[in-house]
């Protein structure tokens, strides 16, 4: 197999989100757009990234209201805990997580 840089293949979605990998709920269900990327290529990986909020305008679009934005956060906390990407115990911090994040950006 051929050795590549793994960010060769990061596919985004129309907001500019990456698709697949490790689904946290900040990415299933987003109000910003955030991009990491190696500024080293071969060397050690070291990781640095931006964070770009969604203007009002796809917030809305999104999100018509606070609580659809926060069934649709609880709903990927549920599916996370599911596939076993964190444990039950880290669900009740996940939620309050989202309510964090609902009310400095909605």
């Amino acid at each position: 197999m051929e050795a590549r840089d793994p960010h060769d293949a990061i596919v985004r979605d129309e907001h500019g989100v990456a698709l697949g990998g490790v689904r946290l709920p900040e990415v299933e269900v987003p109000v910003a757009v955030q991009v990491g990327s190696n500024t080293r290529p071969g060397e050690a990986r070291n990781l640095l990234g931006e964070r770009t909020p969604f203007d009002d305008a796809t917030l809305a679009g999104l999100y018509p209201d606070t609580d659809a934005y926060l069934r649709e956060w609880d709903a990927a906390v549920d599916r996370i805990v599911a596939a076993r990407g964190v444990l039950d115990d880290d669900a009740d911090a996940l939620r309050e997580r989202g309510r964090e994040i609902a009310g400095q950006s909605l």
